[in-house]
């Protein structure tokens, strides 16, 4: 009987072994995995140890090289220079005194004074064109027996031109300016109705011609490029001259006949002085 118990007794140790081998492999897993963290950990504490306090790179950056002298000194900053402010147009009134000699001591014209003004366009910095407008009166000498063949007197003519020069410009300083021009004007003179002892009976008359003109000049400014003064001489010829002024027309005398009144005598040359207020654009 023993015989037949043995082996069976075997058997069950056998399996008793195995199930208690069995139960001791989960234990031993985690034992061996918290062996490995804990190696793995001083490793690691070892590694910060080498490292230096506060540094948790693995190799540290270089230190900052000490800055020179030299180093701190600025570059200067260099300033382009402003661009001159280019002007445009200039408009202003002007005053001017005139003479225009009529060439004969029996009819003169008088100096007159006359008002009026101008706008000048910048072509180039160096060229300027000048459209100009003055209106005054000329007083009128007259000896007897000149016009006609009584006492008479002419009262003052009234003279307007339109007119336009070129003018090349030279700049002196930064205010200041000068020129020299040359062009044209339409001029148109009226003559009020000729006073006479005793009465003749006549008539306004009027007459024009051009004025050919030559300039010089200066401009300075009183305020940079706002506010401006200019002033001028200039003089010239006259030609194209046509009008019932400058002609021998009819009038009726103090006994109601038919008469005639002599012209007046056409402006050979005109010159004068103009002076002028500005503003500049």
């Amino acid at each position: 009987m023993l015989r037949s118990v043995a082996p069976l007794l075997l058997v069950l140790c056998c399996a008793a072994t195995s199930v208690a081998a069995e139960k001791r492999k989960p234990k031993d897993a985690p034992r061996q995995q918290d062996d490995a963290d804990s190696g793995k950990k001083s490793s690691d504490t070892k590694e910060a140890e080498a490292l230096p306090e506060g540094d948790d790179a693995v190799t540290a950056a270089p230190p900052l090289a000490e800055p020179k002298a030299g180093d701190q000194e600025l570059d200067p900053v260099t300033i382009p220079p402003e661009a001159p402010r280019r002007r445009w147009i200039s408009v202003g009134l002007d005053m001017a005194v005139l003479e225009r000699p009529s060439g004969r001591d029996d009819v003169r014209y008088l100096h007159g004074l006359f008002w009026g003004g101008h706008a000048r366009a910048e072509l180039l910095d160096f060229l300027g064109l000048r459209i100009y407008f003055t209106r005054g009166d000329h007083s009128v000498g007259v000896d007897a027996g000149s016009l006609v063949p009584v006492e008479a007197s002419q009262p003052d003519v009234t003279v307007t031109s339109l007119g336009s020069r070129l003018e090349p410009t030279l700049r002196v300083t930064e205010r200041a300016r000068l020129f020299l021009g040359a062009g044209v004007a339409w001029s148109r003179l009226v003559a009020p109705e000729l006073e006479t002892t005793p009465r003749y009976r006549s008539f306004e008359r009027s007459g024009v011609f051009l004025e050919w003109t030559a300039a010089l000049g200066a401009m300075l400014d009183v305020v940079e490029d706002r506010v401006g003064f200019v002033l001028s001489l200039h003089g010239g010829v006259t030609s194209n001259a046509s009008g019932s002024a400058f002609d021998r027309v009819q009038a009726i005398d103090h006994n109601g006949l038919r008469t005639h009144i002599h012209g007046l005598p056409i402006p050979e040359t005109t010159f004068g002085a103009t002076a002028g207020v500005e503003a500049l654009f």
